[in-house]
């Protein structure tokens, strides 16, 4: 990430083993958790500035917002090519308008809402990972279609994928 935004964060490269070298989240002056396309480039989502970036076509760096503290995920909403994310630490799913104010916040009744995933439509599945479970939920009436449990799988669910 561009220091001049963000300072110098520690110079570890492909070489140094991560176990070695794990540094805590709160120790980190910024991470990408989420990358995705939009309008060309990535718009990529970070933990610690709760900032939302782009990358242009030509890898220019631009800051859309900051200030979500713990912002997760973020993509663009297929019915209308604007940017949705998860505000973990309000169990929120939060979609911006075209000019990136906020349209509507979805609250998912989560103590910690990890991802979000337009399946189809009004239709997302959302990672509630405090009760580590997968739900497929209609944003527009908030009513579950279904949940998934993931205790099969590991401790919490985090982050979500789906292709056809």
């Amino acid at each position: 990430m561009p220091e001049a935004i963000y300072g110098r964060n520690f110079d570890l490269t492909r070489q140094e083993s991560v176990v070695e070298h794990y540094v805590p989240n709160d120790l980190q002056l910024t991470h990408i958790n989420c990358a995705s396309s939009w309008h060309g480039g990535i718009v990529v989502s970070m933990l610690i500035q709760g900032a939302i970036g782009w990358f242009d076509t030509a890898r220019n760096y631009h800051e859309l917002l900051r200030g979500f503290v713990g912002c997760h995920g973020v993509r663009a909403d297929a019915r209308t090519g604007n940017l949705y994310f998860s505000d973990s630490c309000l169990g929120v799913v939060v979609f911006l308008d075209n000019k990136l104010g906020i349209a509507r916040r979805v609250d998912m009744a989560s103590r910690w809402l990890h991802d979000a995933l337009q399946i189809d439509g009004d239709t997302f599945a959302v990672s509630v990972t405090d009760a580590n479970r997968v739900q497929l939920v209609d944003v527009s009436s908030r009513d579950i279609m279904t949940e998934i449990p993931g205790a099969e799988f590991g401790m919490g669910t985090q982050f979500l994928s789906y292709g056809c």
